[in-house]
């Protein structure tokens, strides 16, 4: 018999609550934007969650001890509009830990403008300012998992 290696966690859920008269109120729920620690060979992806002048920031980093050379740093900001929490920006950081060439891209949803560099992590690299074009507005509700969205064709997705 052989010995196999499974983590096996319960499924994650976020849940906002707004302060009410006599309590809180469920404003928002979400079972699929906290990723699982489910991957033997990965960190917990979940880094930490909180709130600076009215923004909410969920924070993950990808960081594998086989399989792949690259850690992905992220963070998702999401402020709530009067209905939904519609995402307003979103930072990532992909390194590669044996060459040490790093990529980011930050996004901010509210202007339509989006920066990208690369280069290796002592000395950074060239930036590029771009206009994002015809984006589809994301709220918690609509966005699905992290990492499955591709703003930009050719650029890892967020």
């Amino acid at each position: 018999m052989g010995f196999t290696d499974t983590v096996k966690t319960k499924p994650r859920m976020l849940l906002i609550l707004f302060k009410a008269a006599n309590g809180y109120k469920l404003n928002s729920q979400n079972t699929t934007f906290i990723l699982n620690d489910d991957n033997p060979q990965r960190d917990d992806p979940f880094e930490g969650i909180s709130i600076t002048n009215r923004v909410l920031q969920i924070n993950f980093r990808l960081w594998y001890s086989m399989g792949t050379w690259f850690m992905t740093i992220s963070d998702y900001k999401f402020r709530y509009n009067g209905k939904a929490f519609a995402l307003i920006g979103s930072d990532q950081s992909v390194i590669h830990r044996a060459t040490q060439v790093m990529e980011d891209r930050s996004f901010n949803f509210v202007t339509k403008r989006w920066t990208y560099s690369k280069g290796d992590v002592n000395t950074g690299g060239k930036i590029k300012r771009l206009t994002l074009k015809n984006i589809p507005v994301k709220t918690l509700d609509n966005f699905g998992e992290p990492y499955t969205w591709e703003i930009v064709p050719g650029y890892d997705p967020i």
